[in-house]
C-alpha cells in the first residue's frame, strides 16, 4: 500500500455552504471554520471551509502550534489530509489565511486524536459440514452476538432426501445446527442474510425471522429473475438488495422500488456497503459491480454510490476488472478484487494495490474499523489489517483450503468467516485473545 506523506488539499465537492466575505481575521464563527472528518491510525482528516476564495491568499496549516505547510488556496471548501501521524496520540490543528503580510482569518482549533492498532492475536476453530450428496458452500453470515451466529447456503448430507437443501446453520452458544427455511413449502439455496437485530433477521428478501417464527414475506415481480447478491440497511423498513444484471432495489418497509442506471444490466452486483454520514446527516452507500468474470466479452467494473433514487459511478483508476467486495468505515475504502486488495482514501486519486496480499482472490471484506479490518479469500485466505500492518493467518494458524470463504462477519472481538471446502461447507470463527 502506499503511504502519502504530508498534506493533501482536495476540493470536497458534495458539500455545499453559504458564502461570508472574509474581512477580518476570525476565531471560529461560519467565516473560516476547521472541523474533524475522520482520524484514523496514521492518517487525520479535516474539513476547511472560508466562505470565498481570495485571489492571491495564502493557506498555512499548523499542527501543535508548528507551521506544516503554506500554499495558495484555490478552494473554498477542502479537505486537510495529513498522513504523518502515529498511534494513540492527539494533536491540535489550526488554519490561517494571509494575502502577502496580512492575515486575513484565523480558524477554530481542532483536537484530534488518532486509533491505536488492534491486536492481530487470535485464537481460530474450524467447523466443516459435509455435503456428500451434492456440491455444499456457505455463501453469508451474520453475528447476532456470540451466542447467536447465522451462516446460510447449501448443504446436501440428508440421506432420506438428497436433494433437498440444508440451507442455514445456527450456533446457539453450545452447538452449531442445520436448518431448513422453507418458503412455500420448500427450502432454497440462500445466498444472503443480514441481520438488524435477533428478532428481526433477513434471509435474502423472503423470509424474515422474528426471534421465534420465520415469516415468509410477498415477492413482488420486481425482485423476480435477477437474485439477491447482499443485503444492506438501517432497519428492516429501510434496505437495499443487489443482485445479477444490475439489480438493485430498495424496502421501505411496505413497499419495493428499484433504482436504475442506464448501462450496468450488463453487470453482476457483487456487494454493497454503507455507513451514516453525520455531517451530511445521509448515509453513503457503495456497491461493486463486475463482469462474469468467464464471459467472453467482459465488460468491465464499477464502484457506484447510491444517493436516493439515483446512482453515480466514482473513481475506478488503478483497479482491474474484477471486483469481489466492499467496505470502507470514514474515508479509507477497501475493495476486494480476484487479484487482491485495493485501498482509496476518501476516494481520492488512484487505488492503491495491497501488495502484501497480491496473490489472493478476495471473497469478502468487512471490519470493526479502519484500524480493524479482516479479509477472507480463496484458498481459505485470512488475513487481519490493525491499521499499520497486515498479518495473514493462512498457512500458520489456519490451514489452507481447496476453496473460498465468500462470507465474513465482525462483531468486536468475534471474526466468523463461511465458505467451501472442496464439496463442503466450513465455518472459521475467530476469537481475539
Amino acid at each position: 500500500m502506499k503511504i502519502r506523506i504530508g498534506i493533501a488539499l482536495v476540493l470536497l465537492g458534495m458539500l455545499y455552504f453559504s458564502c461570508e466575505r472574509l474581512t477580518q481575521p476570525r476565531l471560529g464563527g461560519e467565516a473560516f471554520t476547521l472541523q474533524e472528518a475522520a482520524t484514523l491510525v496514521t492518517e487525520s482528516y479535516l474539513r476547511l471551509h472560508a466562505g470565498q476564495v481570495v485571489p492571491g491568499s495564502t493557506l498555512r496549516v499548523y499542527r501543535n502550534g508548528e507551521m506544516l505547510w503554506q500554499k495558495p488556496y484555490t478552494e473554498a471548501d477542502s479537505v486537510v489530509y495529513d498522513s504523518t501521524l502515529v498511534p494513540a496520540h492527539t494533536y491540535t490543528y489550526r488554519a490561517e489565511l494571509w494575502s502577502g503580510s496580512r492575515q486575513l482569518a484565523r480558524s477554530n482549533a481542532v483536537t484530534v486524536t488518532t486509533l491505536d492498532t488492534t491486536s492481530h492475536d487470535f485464537e481460530w476453530e474450524i467447523i466443516e459440514f459435509p455435503s456428500p450428496y451434492g456440491s455444499g458452500a456457505l455463501y453469508d453470515v451474520a453475528i447476532i452476538n456470540e451466542n447467536d451466529i447465522w451462516a446460510v447456503g447449501e448443504i446436501y448430507s440428508d440421506s432420506n432426501q438428497t436433494w433437498l437443501p440444508y440451507n442455514a446453520v445456527h450456533w446457539d452458544g453450545e452447538k452449531w445446527e442445520l436448518k431448513r427455511i422453507n418458503y412455500k413449502g420448500s427450502p432454497w439455496p440462500i445466498t444472503a442474510i443480514y441481520a438488524f437485530s435477533p428478532n428481526d433477521i433477513w434471509f435474502e428478501a423472503f423470509v424474515k425471522w422474528d426471534g421465534t417464527n420465520f415469516i415468509e414475506m410477498p415477492i413482488p415481480d420486481i425482485l423476480i429473475g435477477y437474485g439477491i447478491n447482499k443485503i444492506w440497511g438501517n432497519s428492516s423498513k429501510d434496505f437495499y438488495v443487489i443482485g445479477n444484471r444490475g439489480f438493485i432495489a430498495h424496502y421501505d418497509g411496505s413497499s419495493w422500488r428499484r433504482i436504475e442506471l442506464p448501462g450496468i444490466h450488463e453487470f453482476i452486483l457483487t456487494d454493497i456497503w454503507g455507513v451514516h454520514d453525520e455531517f451530511t446527516g445521509k448515509d453513503r452507500i457503495y456497491v461493486t459491480a463486475s463482469s462474469d468474470p468467464f464471459a467472453a466479452s467482459p465488460v468491465g467494473r464499477k464502484v457506484l454510490r447510491i444517493k436516493g433514487d439515483k446512482i453515480e459511478e466514482v473513481n475506478v483508476s488503478g483497479l482491474p476488472d474484477y471486483l469481489t467486495t466492499i467496505w470502507f468505515n470514514d474515508w479509507r475504502y477497501y475493495v476486494g478484487t480476484l487479484g487482491g486488495v485495493y485501498i482509496n482514501s476518501g476516494l481520492l486519486g488512484q487505488w492503491d494495490w495491497v501488495d502484501t496480499l497480491s496473490y489472493y482472490g478476495i471473497g469478502r471484506i468487512r471490519g470493526n474499523e479502519n484500524n480493524d479490518v479482516f479479509v477472507g479469500g480463496a484458498f481459505g485466505m485470512c488475513a487481519h489489517y490493525n491499521g499499520m500492518s497486515w498479518r495473514i493467518y493462512t498457512g500458520r494458524e489456519l490451514p489452507w483450503i481447496y476453496g473460498t470463504y465468500t462470507g465474513l462477519a465482525v462483531a468486536g472481538n468475534i471474526v466468523v468467516l463461511a465458505g467451501d471446502q472442496g464439496n463442503d461447507a466450513i465455518i472459521v470463527v475467530g476469537k481475539r485473545l
